[in-house]
């Protein structure tokens, strides 16, 4: 049984993800730990990937908090476990990356020094070129002159093995509390995050974004709504994802789902109602784009977005934005809709796969374990970087060695295999 979201690499290859289940290490019992497992879906194998340094036990805690890179060869996840790495003695939930490649475990919640950070850190993000790994973290001994209260945004270089920080303390925007959702461009120039302003009775949480060469923070998205204790979460900007150019920023806010171009500064709606092209209100998952934000992929309760959504469930849905259009992901059977909810999901950088998990027993005929939540895998319909082809129809003639009546009617057949 699987346990948490899908991640995919750049082509969808590989793909990782989280269960109890011992598909690899059947050996040594203690197999209700929370694993996190790397799928090669053109081999078939499965390796282990949070495992104990010695490889002779079973990790000591549950791993979660994952990503993987583009290529396949890091993936980011974290736990509390405190045989992955030797030496683990901060007796703190850290981040690990595994090194497909080497087939070891190395971690990266450390300070510049060595030193294991002496608060939580969480999942986060790889750049496209594998060089930087953004993360948040309540530790405040990763690197110097960290004095505030809260949780900040880190950055580890992998090359390097430095890490540093997005220090708001003395930037334009004032300083900021509550830092979360990092993403990073391809490149790792521009990191866009979520956090709440100190000095303001607006405590909901908006968009910034980080450039790590002017070492300039922007603030990208206002609050509307004054703090409330029981509602201050209404406007919070959620599960930023932004493109490898650092142009665009899909995020979802009042549950919907935006996109905010930072060259034009215009911030779009996308989940609008089919009707009235209004928000639907009805997003409450995360997202997921391709590396040049051509493609969207959102969960959404709402039954507006698109004709005929009859099933009463959570859908998975794609979002086109070349014809600005939405379709539907969770088709099952015969075209049905799925029986149940969609909510964790992931999609391939270059668009060519979508995977997702549901309990819904009428995607697919061999689906016989009912009400058992199942990973799913759906072909994108728009690979990013495809290009239309010309297609040669031309016509050659032969002699025939049939002899035909003059006016008889010939009937042609042609046949085109799209490859």
């Amino acid at each position: 049984k699987t346990n948490g979201p899908p991640r995919l690499s750049s082509t969808g290859r590989y793909m990782t993800f989280r269960s109890r289940t011992p598909f690899t290490d059947t050996a040594n019992g203690n197999t209700e730990k929370l694993k996190i497992y790397l799928v090669d879906r053109e081999s078939g194998s499965i390796e282990l990937a949070s495992k104990a340094f010695n490889e002779l036990e079973q990790i000591n805690s549950d791993s979660t908090n994952y990503a993987i890179s583009r290529s396949g060869d890091k993936i980011l996840y974290g736990s509390s476990a405190s045989n992955i790495v030797e030496n683990d003695l901060n007796n703190q939930f850290d981040l690990f990356v595994y090194d497909r490649p080497t087939k070891t475990n190395f971690r990266i919640s450390t300070s510049n020094s060595g030193e294991g950070g002496n608060g939580k850190s969480y999942g986060g993000d790889i750049s496209a070129d594998e060089k930087y790994i953004v993360f948040r973290s309540d530790a405040s001994n990763l690197v110097d002159g960290d004095n505030n209260t809260h949780s900040d945004i880190f950055i580890h270089d992998t090359t390097t093995k430095k890490i540093s920080w997005i220090d708001t303390a003395n930037s334009s925007v004032g300083e900021l509390t509550y830092l979360a959702a990092p993403t990073i461009s391809g490149n790792g120039r521009y990191i866009a995050f979520t956090a709440r302003p100190i000095s303001t009775k607006y405590r909901n949480k908006r968009l910034y974004l980080f450039d790590k060469v002017s070492n300039e923070i922007t603030q990208l998205t206002e609050t509307v709504i004054p703090f409330n204790a029981s509602k201050y979460y209404i406007d919070d900007v959620r599960y930023p994802q932004i493109t490898d150019d650092g142009r665009y920023i899909y995020y979802i806010q009042f549950y919907d789902v935006y996109r905010y171009d930072t060259e034009t500064e215009e911030i779009t709606l996308i989940s609008k109602s089919i009707d009235t092209q209004t928000g639907t209100g009805g997003s409450n998952g995360s997202l997921a784009i391709t590396s040049n934000g051509s493609h969207v992929v959102f969960s959404s309760g709402s039954d507006q977005l698109i004709n005929d959504d009859t099933n009463g469930f959570s859908d998975l849905f794609l979002y086109n934005a070349s014809s600005e259009t939405i379709s539907l992901v969770n088709i099952g059977i015969g075209g049905f809709q799925a029986k149940y909810n969609m909510h964790l999901f992931d999609m391939s950088a270059d668009g060519s796969t979508i995977a997702y998990q549901t309990r819904a027993y009428n995607l697919h005929a061999d689906d016989h374990n009912q009400d058992e939540l199942d990973l799913f895998l759906a072909s994108g319909p728009f690979p990013v970087g495809s290009e239309n082809k010309e297609i040669d129809l031309s016509l050659s003639k032969s002699a025939s060695t049939s002899s035909i009546e003059i006016g008889s009617n010939i009937t042609y057949t042609l046949t085109i295999d799209n490859i």
